[in-house]
């Protein structure tokens, strides 16, 4: 969409897949990677730069997620978005039923806010959406929206059968009507919340 985007990581490989993948879509001028712990960002970019910053999977992995948001505060324009997607607490008992067919495991996970990653093996946070609006609003964000990622789809079928293609279009079609309806949103595996950064 003739957008410039920066993408910043610590992870180089990560950056080498997203250059890779910028030059099969022919976008190569509008994307430029820096590998540096997003808590530097500020020390990367003029004060108040960007129009819209995207924190998606990230806060999961932070011990203190105060100088995350003041690192990211710093290069948002007053105005400006911010688009937040993190696991979802209200998930973990969901995900041990349904996924890993543990009762004991999902009773046990009903209080929990943290789990392991399967793909990469270490511990992440799990949030509630509520309890981070509420913080983001002391750190001068309004909500503007709040939806459920993947609100049946982690929990119905197997990879295999998801993979059909009339069974996707029916997941798909199923998401979109459930990613912003109470109550689905607030079991979903993943939320997102897009915030407004206030003057």
């Amino acid at each position: 969409m003739n957008h410039q985007i920066d993408i910043v990581d610590v992870s180089r490989q990560m950056l080498n897949d997203a250059n890779a993948n910028a030059a099969l879509a022919g976008v190569s001028g509008r994307i430029s990677t820096k590998a540096v712990d997003i808590l530097n960002i500020g020390k990367l970019f003029d004060e108040a730069e960007f129009d819209m910053v995207l924190c998606h999977n990230v806060i999961q992995y932070i011990d203190d997620l105060e100088p995350l948001f003041d690192a990211m505060g710093e290069v948002l324009k007053s105005g400006g978005i911010l688009s937040l997607i993190a696991p979802n607490q209200y998930s973990l008992p969901y995900q041990a039923t349904f996924l890993n067919g543990d009762l004991d495991e999902a009773y046990e996970l009903l209080d929990a806010d943290e789990q392991v990653n399967s793909i990469f093996g270490v511990n992440e946070r799990a949030y509630r959406a509520d309890e981070l609006i509420d913080w983001l609003a002391h750190k001068g964000y309004s909500l503007d929206r709040h939806y459920g990622i993947r609100c049946m789809y982690n929990y119905w079928g197997t990879n295999e059968k998801k993979q059909e293609a009339e069974v996707y279009e029916k997941l798909k079609k199923l998401e979109f009507a459930l990613t912003d309806r109470e109550p689905y949103k607030q079991t979903a595996r993943l939320f997102q919340l897009i915030l407004r950064k206030n003057d």
